[in-house]
């Protein structure tokens, strides 16, 4: 039992190394996957077996342990969680059973194949949950020494529930450990041949009176039986996005402004003709004198009434604050204090602002290819719209924009300026809203 925890202690550290130096920019795969190893605890039922003298209880000794392996993924994402579907294997262990000290029968668990299904249910925080059901195969053998050997194969159904800690390094590469219970729906046993008469001479005793093959019956020999219950303990590795729920990041589509045609010029009118000046006019006559009228008074005209004109109210403008939270190199997982910014945001504009009017980037610092702060900077916006959408904001999928290392907003050539610029921010594309503050979370200089 030493050697196999060393063995399991060996592989888990070996993996969680290998996350540790995995790049980030490596090709990711279609859906998540993952590699678990785990010390598995099983426990057997007793069995009786009668003889001439009386019936007499046969035990397993202890729970038994089985290293295992399981590859598992999960395609079927839900609002809450996933689906996960698993293949696994466990390597052989022994099952003594005991009567005393003077009987035993080596009784050996050789295959045990499972594959199934379950229903992960995802939290706000590290821990993940799950339950689910399993069709497992057991192969099980008595070993011999009279006769012919016992063994009994079995197909049955389990129900598993487990729970598990994410170590969220903000890469595509999680390690994880947990701990999982599974209950066996039925109990098979093992079909029962020369197991008692083994028992008797293997101890050089009779303990339940003498017994030859003409007086013996499947009732006179202990019956083995497959597994009833498990305890494991896991620790493994999760390759691709943690949560694959979150949608991808939609490019935003260049607007080509259509051909604009000139309209056709009307040329000048022509000039008018030269027209001859007029012949001199005749000299004046002095008009006679007038005669004086009498005066008239003078009526100013009535004014008419002017009506008020109603003014219209001008658009209605909303001051609202925008967001910037910050992230580590290559990091774009939500930390508890980016998620406390996001949340009394969300409770204090959430039947405020329209989610169309959102809009939601991504940025980087200049470390790194292109193509890889292409996908990193849209990782942190989507990061950021998946905070939102817990807290019941939806934002469109093409408002949500990746501009990689293209803006910047401080020296990209101090520890200092990179920090300020691994960042997503949130703001409005909408004239009804106006920005007039920033909430901004706390940078995480690396040096």
């Amino acid at each position: 039992m030493t050697r196999i925890s060393l063995l399991l202690v060996s592989i888990t550290a070996s993996l969680s190394l290998g996350a540790n130096h995995s790049l980030e920019d490596k090709p990711k795969s279609s859906w998540p996957w993952e590699v678990q190893i785990g010390a598995n605890f099983m426990g057997y039922n007793p069995h009786d077996a009668t003889g001439p003298n009386g019936t007499v209880t046969f035990s397993p000794s202890n729970p038994r342990l089985s290293p295992s392996l399981r590859l598992s993924i999960d395609p079927i994402c839900l609002s809450f969680g996933s689906i996960l579907f698993s293949v696994g294997y466990k390597f052989e262990n022994d099952v003594p059973l005991d009567y005393g000290q003077s009987a035993r029968v080596d009784l050996k668990h050789k295959d045990q194949i499972q594959v199934g299904a379950l229903l992960r249910i995802k939290t706000d925080g590290n821990f993940e949950f799950g339950a689910g059901f399993d069709a497992r195969y057991d192969w099980m053998r008595a070993t011999h020494r009279v006769g012919t050997m016992s063994q009994s194969i079995a197909w049955r159904p389990w129900l598993r529930a487990d729970a598990r800690y994410m170590f969220d390094r903000g890469t595509r590469v999680t390690p994880f450990v947990g701990i999982e219970l599974a209950y066996a729906l039925l109990k098979n046993e093992v079909t029962p041949e020369n197991y008692y008469r083994d028992y008797a001479i293997n101890s050089g005793d009779f303990p339940m009176g003498s017994i030859t093959t003409s007086t013996s019956s499947t009732e006179s020999f202990t019956k083995g039986n497959f597994p009833a219950w498990e305890a494991v303990i896991k620790g493994g590795i999760r390759f691709g996005r943690r949560d694959n729920c979150t949608p991808a990041p939609v490019a935003p589509v260049p607007v080509v402004p259509a051909p604009v045609t000139p309209a056709p010029v009307a040329p000048p009118p022509p000039a008018p003709a030269p027209v001859a000046p007029p012949p001199p006019a005749p000299a004046p006559v002095a008009p006679p004198p007038p005669t004086p009228e009498p005066a008239v008074p003078v009526i100013p005209p009535k004014q008419e009434e002017t009506k008020p004109v109603a003014v219209q109210d001008p658009v209605k403008v909303f001051e609202i604050e925008g967001i910037r939270i910050h992230f580590p190199t290559n990091g774009f997982a939500e930390t508890p204090e980016n998620r406390a910014i996001i949340k009394v945001w969300a409770a204090k504009y959430k039947n405020v602002v329209e989610p169309s009017a959102i809009v939601i980037t991504g940025h980087c610092d200049e470390n790194g290819s292109a193509e890889h702060n292409k996908r990193l900077s849209a990782n942190r916006a989507n990061s950021l719209a998946d905070s939102l959408r817990k807290e019941g904001i939806v934002v469109p999928r093409n408002n949500i924009i990746g501009h990689s290392f293209d803006k910047p907003i401080a020296d990209n050539n101090t520890p200092e300026g990179q920090a300020k610029n691994r960042r997503a921010e949130l703001g409005v594309n909408n004239p009804k809203y106006k920005v007039i503050s920033i909430t901004e979370g706390k940078t995480i200089v690396e040096r």
